[in-house]
């Protein structure tokens, strides 16, 4: 017995020894199949031989794993809100191994944050950034090496890696790949009408691969200093189907961006809910670009309250969204009448019909932000009128009541949505209920509580997800102990002048989705599961998203709740590394190695 013991110990040495390489020796190609299932996975007995620490995950998961992980996707990523695959046709062509490698990694990189497979038991994280790696080191062999043409899947792939580096704090190489893949699909020529001699599916895929780019672009230009790179003139191709229409290969005809703008004149036209999606963040970007980046046109000079002014032209398209889609009713009735297939809601018709919403509100609240408009007015050297800035407050706060209001309908419903730019409609929205915290008017006052709340509890959720949640947190932490900045905003004769500068730009991180989106390690409450700071579920007895307030607002001070270190808000970044201004530095972007992640 003694000897086959020390037999048992020696092979399993060996295994220990021989399996990394063995799994690495189908790195460098195009397409390697996945390696073969663990039998103890199968069984449910998870093998004792592999060290979980050791794993660099550079290989495709056992084929129980993977399809695990295609189920997930579908689920929880397709349409929402991007949508690039036919699912039947992904899977049938990843059944008869037909799927370059770097678009699965890619895929199941997408995936795997909503992933409780055991098989990533603890090393979710670490699993999601190998398969990143591989999937770009895949790219850069197969296809930047050889200098080979593009095709969709490449597009497609670097696409969602840039997803995934932008919202786990690597927004340079993120930026350069989402110019990339819009090169690629210039390159493709996906910004007009496909070749008709292609499949409808195939048609209907390039076409959305091509608009969930521009909805991705548009997105990220809600940062500072980061531009919209496509320009709407030049986007020439249909905007996509409905998804049913899709899913059974349906022809379906459907109207050009310019045309869909033009819908006052025909009520008619059908526009589905992902093209909602894409004319939502198409006005959204371009509320980035009056409120949120330096303008140099002359029209830009105009005071927001002129008929003529880029404002002007703004806010009508917003009311003639809100009066063909009824974009200001409540997303319950969508759901119920829209969503249900088989008693249930489908995510992948639900999630556009939800975020389209949220997109709509976000670029209502940036229009109208206090501390947007005052930075307008005083870059042009005017005052503005009392009723124009009450109305234009009133309909800030509406517009974010709204948003509150949509998460918890949503997660009433049993549908909680965690897309990643919800992150952003959240913060900002929150920010905005912070500034009524101490409103003289109690309704208000104790309605602002209720909401901020709730926002801080979806974005604790949020970041179980999202890593650049933290992040999230952390700002509207340091933004909330700025009492003196929040009061000057709401006053008709604000003046910002004798407010710190670090306090200006704790403000502005709060609706830069670039700041949100940066490197930062983070020694605050919610990024350390410290016993010294309870969570927000805790702290108010949420069950999810509550929006029902848990203690009195009108005996809470929020200016003086958050335990933030001077070193904090001042930007200090040694200890607690949370300067918004600062500038992360960028990795190797096109090297083979393997990119530090």
């Amino acid at each position: 017995m003694a000897t086959m013991e020390s037999k048992l110990d020696r092979l399993i040495d060996t295994l220990n020894t021989c399996l990394p390489t063995l799994l690495n020796q189908t790195n460098g190609k195009e397409k390697s199949p996945p390696p073969p299932a663990d039998p103890g996975y199968l069984s449910g007995n998870f093998p004792t031989i592999l060290d979980r620490e050791k794993l660099t995950f550079d290989t495709l998961p056992p084929p129980r794993v993977l399809e695990s992980l295609i189920d997930i996707f579908f689920l929880r990523a397709h349409n929402q809100p991007y949508s690039f695959f036919n699912e039947n046709k992904f899977r049938r062509k990843l059944a008869e191994n037909l799927l370059p490698d770097y678009l699965i990694f890619a895929v199941l990189v997408s995936a795997l944050r909503f992933s409780n497979d055991p098989y990533f038991n603890n090393v979710r994280h670490e699993a999601a950034t190998g398969y990143a790696r591989e999937s770009w080191k895949h790219l850069v062999s197969t296809w930047f090496a050889p200098e080979s043409d593009p095709n969709i899947h490449i597009c497609q792939a670097i696409t969602l890696l840039s997803i995934f580096d932008y919202t786990a704090g690597r927004r340079h190489p993120a930026w350069l790949k989402i110019g990339l893949s819009i090169r690629i699909a210039q390159d493709l020529r996906l910004m007009v009408e496909p070749d008709v001699g292609l499949s409808f599916i195939e048609q209907e895929e390039h076409r959305r691969t091509f608009w969930s780019i521009y909805v991705l672009d548009r997105l990220c230009s809600c940062g500072r200093n980061r531009p919209a790179s496509i320009i709407d003139a030049h986007c020439r191709v249909r905007l996509p189907c409905g998804e049913e229409n899709f899913r059974n290969g349906e022809w379906e005809e459907t109207l050009t961006l310019e045309q869909a703008f033009g819908l006052g004149r025909n009520p008619a036209a059908n526009v589905g809910p992902l093209a909602l999606v894409v004319l939502t963040a198409s006005i959204l970007g371009r509320c980035a670009q009056h409120s949120i980046h330096e303008q140099s046109r002359e029209e830009s000079r105009l005071p927001p309250w002129d008929s003529k002014s880029e404002f002007a032209a703004i806010y009508s398209i917003l009311l003639q969204l809100e009066t063909q889609f009824e974009m200001g009713s409540r997303i319950n009735k969508v759901l119920a009448e829209d969503c249900l297939r088989d008693g249930a809601i489908d995510m992948q018709i639900a999630g556009p019909f939800v975020f389209s919403h949220a997109l709509f509100h976000t670029a209502q609240c940036l229009l109208h932000h206090p501390f947007l408009l005052y930075n307008q007015l005083r870059a042009r050297g005017v005052k503005a009128p009392a009723s124009f800035l009450g109305r234009a407050f009133q309909t800030c706060r509406e517009n974010a009541n709204s948003i509150s209001t949509l998460i918890n309908d949503t997660n009433n419903a049993g549908y909680p949505v965690y897309f990643s730019f919800m992150g952003y409609c959240a913060v900002v929205t929150t920010g905005i209920h912070m500034l009524y915290l101490r409103d003289d008017d109690i309704a208000l006052r104790q309605q602002a509580f209720s909401c901020f709340q709730s926002g801080m509890a979806y974005l604790e959720e949020f970041s179980k997800y999202w890593k650049n949640g933290k992040t999230m947190l952390a700002i509207l932490q340091v933004a909330a102990n700025q009492a003196a900045l929040c009061n000057s905003l709401m006053s008709n004769s604000s003046s910002l002048e004798e407010v710190d500068s670090q306090e200006i730009e704790n403000m502005w991180a709060a609706l830069d989705y670039s700041c949100m989106s940066q490197i930062t390690e983070l020694n605050v409450p919610f990024a350390n599961a410290s016993p010294s700071y309870p969570s927000w579920s805790s702290i108010f007895g949420m069950r999810g998203i509550n929006m029902t307030p848990s203690t009195d607002a009108n005996n809470f001070d929020p200016m003086n709740f958050f335990p933030i270190s001077n070193s904090i808000s001042n930007g200090e970044s040694q200890d607690n590394p949370i300067s918004f201004g600062d500038i992360a530095s960028m990795h190797s972007f096109f090297g083979t190695t393997p990119l530090n992640f």
